[in-house]
């Protein structure tokens, strides 16, 4: 008697929850959400979690890591390779314009998690000064970011890869100055992009045993 008595409550309870929040039959979600007259979501009080009138509800809008970002922050070679002058660490006023529209950029994009700096040099001198080098201009690169508003400190990864990578194929029987003007694109810092996981937002999943209790 009792067990019809409880049986008869519950059902009782899932008439009255779905005629004051009906489930969600629009085409992107149709796995049983509960939705007010709104069209809201209903959600428990006391969790904050979606309800779902189904437990074999699958995947749906309430459902946790499905809502994907499908934008992303993209840099164009022109913003994300900055140049420098023979032998020199300093940015140049054109590189320092071009990295303050990256900062702006970064700072406002919620799907970049860190950026990696990496310097480059080209072939002439030795092999130790041209890491040197490498990493001075990735560092300037990295300290002119940190004074815009973007990228802590911490998170930066700076890679000086030398002349290990050159971009150019320029004659060695050039004269020195040929050379210098033809090395000019190994002379760069190029920036590498980490980013966060792929989801906008994240909601747990709550299907009620007792649809009557904490909902609105």
């Amino acid at each position: 008697m009792k067990k019809t008595s409880m049986f008869a409550m519950t059902a009782l309870s899932l008439i009255i929850g779905v005629t004051a929040a009906q489930a969600d039959t629009s085409p992107f979600n149709t796995k049983s959400v509960v939705r007010d007259t709104s069209g809201q979501v209903v959600t428990a009080i006391e969790s904050g979690t979606c309800v779902r009138s189904n437990a074999n509800a699958g995947n749906d809008a309430c459902t946790r890591d499905v809502l994907v970002n499908t934008s992303r922050t993209v840099l164009s070679d022109a913003e994300r390779v900055v140049y420098f002058d023979f032998n020199k660490a300093t940015l140049t006023p054109q590189a320092q314009t071009s990295l303050q529209g990256v900062a702006n950029r970064l700072r406002q994009a919620t799907d970049v998690k860190s950026a990696t700096i990496v310097g480059y040099a080209d072939r002439i001198g030795s092999n130790q000064y041209n890491i040197d080098l490498s990493r001075r201009r990735a560092e300037a690169v990295k300290e002119y970011l940190v004074r815009n508003g973007y990228m802590d400190v911490n998170v930066a990864d700076i890679r000086p890869l030398g002349e290990s990578r050159p971009v150019t194929n320029c004659s060695t029987a050039a004269s020195r100055s040929e050379q210098i003007a033809c090395l000019a694109p190994d002379r760069r810092v190029e920036l590498e992009l980490t980013y966060t996981k792929e989801l906008v937002s994240q909601h747990n999943v709550v299907v009620p045993t007792h649809p009557a209790h904490s909902t609105r």
